[in-house]
């Protein structure tokens, strides 16, 4: 996570997380027709509470986290959700993956599969190796994000892996 820092206005800012509460996934129709608006929830970190609100017109949450908390507990819809905070990825490289096949690897292969993980697409080991479990997570979001579902990873799917890890 990166540094807490001061703004021109003197308030403090912490690094963040954003959740997003959807009617329905992907990225069809406008924020306002997929977001879950005005929502009340309580969010506690150490289990003291942090902030509470409502859930933005997109359905969204903000949480800035504190320096040295990688945890919160999420209270909304009458559920208590328990959030771990991962690093940043890494830069998402293209692998070069036309004509390999289940077993080849690729250094760049990391990045794609962190990503899948994080989108709920892929369970699987976050290696180099092509498995057939990153082959169909791969085939699945691109079918998900209106990509042509050729299992290959190039320019359109590694902009839409961006889109939706918010790194565009």
């Amino acid at each position: 996570m990166s540094r807490v820092r001061r703004n021109r206005r003197n308030r403090l800012e912490f690094p963040g997380v954003v959740l997003h509460f959807q009617t329905f996934p992907g990225t069809g129709g406008t924020d306002a027709d997929r977001g879950v608006a005005r929502v009340p929830y309580r969010v506690k970190i150490a289990n003291r509470l942090w902030q509470t609100g409502d859930t933005q017109p997109d359905g969204s949450v903000s949480v800035p986290m504190p320096p040295g908390y990688d945890q919160f507990k999420l209270e909304i819809f009458g559920l208590e959700f328990t959030v771990n905070v991962v690093p940043s990825v890494e830069p998402l490289a293209l692998p070069s993956l036309a004509g390999k096949t289940g077993g080849d690897t690729d250094p760049n292969l990391p990045g794609v599969k962190r990503r899948l993980e994080l989108l709920g697409y892929l369970i699987d080991v976050v290696d180099d190796v092509l498995s057939v479990e990153a082959e169909d997570a791969i085939l699945r979001f691109q079918a998900d994000s209106g990509q042509t579902a050729d299992g290959l990873v190039g320019d359109g799917t590694k902009s839409a892996l961006e889109r939706a890890t918010g790194e565009a």
